[in-house]
């Protein structure tokens, strides 16, 4: 004999309301993991950021004028000084000091020690006798500025001589790349270095090329000479 299976009429009603329980506990879920917190009390309501003193402090350094840290004038050695490096005076030089409005011009002679300079002009010879081992260069009239600061460059990546296999100025992948890096592919034998210090240039950003609109990353570096050596240092967290 079949088995008839009882039949029991569906309540619309009853089944209209688990949905909508259904659908509100679904939107209260979906909020509470977005981090959105619901005030039923119709309180304001306010969650702050974990990294909230963090945008803080982002938002005073807009307002801080840019200069030099407050102790820059208590050093008592550059932070660019290769050690072994003797003091240095450069005699009979132009000297372009970027003061007065980048008007004053001193003819005279510019004495460093431990990457510092110590004084411009007129140099007093009694400075110069508690110093040992100077090591004295004839500038015969030629220009000495402050070091250049090239705020947009292609050094390292549009490398010199410019070849098919050296450029790596541009992706063409696209405008958007967000993982672009120029420090990976800076050609560290560039001899646009070289170029660029005998031009006056100290520090140089680098960036991709403008065939990619937003990139992740430029590189900052500046160029390190010494009498016995020349590098390139890559600043740090750039």
């Amino acid at each position: 004999m079949d088995k008839f299976q009882a039949y029991r009429p569906t309540n619309a009603r009853s089944t209209s309301f688990r949905s909508l329980l259904g659908a509100v506990l679904l939107v209260v879920i979906t909020l509470s993991s977005l981090g959105v917190t619901l005030d039923w009390n119709h309180r304001g309501t306010v969650r702050i950021p974990i990294n909230a003193a963090e945008i803080v402090a982002k938002c005073q350094a807009l307002h801080v004028l840019p200069g030099p840290p407050s102790n820059f004038h208590e050093r008592v050695e550059s932070d660019r000084y290769e050690a072994g490096t003797p003091p240095i005076l450069l005699k009979n030089a132009t000297i372009w000091t970027g003061r007065v409005s980048g008007h004053e011009v001193v003819v005279g002679d510019i004495f460093l020690d431990k990457g510092l300079i110590k004084e411009i002009g007129d140099v007093k010879q009694s400075m110069l006798d508690s110093y040992k081992d100077i090591l004295v260069l004839e500038a015969e009239g030629a220009w000495i500025t402050p070091g250049i600061v090239d705020m947009h460059s292609h050094l390292g990546v549009d490398s010199v001589p410019e070849l098919r296999g050296s450029g790596d100025t541009n992706s063409l992948k696209g405008l958007v790349l967000p993982w672009l890096r120029s420090l990976d592919g800076l050609n560290t034998h560039d001899e646009a270095y070289r170029l660029s210090i005998s031009g006056g240039v100290t520090t140089a950003n680098v960036l991709p090329g403008s065939a990619d609109a937003i990139v992740h990353r430029r590189t900052s570096l500046y160029h390190q000479t010494a009498p016995y050596d020349r590098k390139i240092v890559i600043i740090p967290g750039s």
